[in-house]
């Protein structure tokens, strides 16, 4: 959802920004959120056809804490990467 944050997306744009996401977790995903009423898909009928995903009014009552958490987790990814290495390398209990 936050890839949606910037406006509405293709699902080339989508899974470029998801990085190593299978086609398939991204379908299954979208999916979800569409059924629980956070974005809307779009079919453009133009040629070729395409496809668009935009938030609804309900998704975008949370992006900002969504966004919130996203800038957490990227400014403590190596805090995090560095406690599970030593956790998992240090044969103490």
């Amino acid at each position: 959802m936050v890839d949606l944050m910037d406006g509405p997306q293709r699902w080339s744009e989508l899974r470029r920004r998801a990085g190593g996401v299978s086609d398939k977790m991204l379908a299954q995903t979208l999916r979800d959120l569409e059924a629980g009423g956070l974005i809307t898909r779009t079919v453009h009928t133009s040629r070729p056809p395409t496809v668009q995903y935009a938030l609804t009014d309900l998704a975008r009552g949370v992006t900002a804490a969504l966004q919130h958490l996203q800038n957490w987790a990227e400014e403590h990814t190596s805090d995090y990467a560095h406690h599970l290495h030593t956790h998992t390398t240090d044969p103490t209990p």
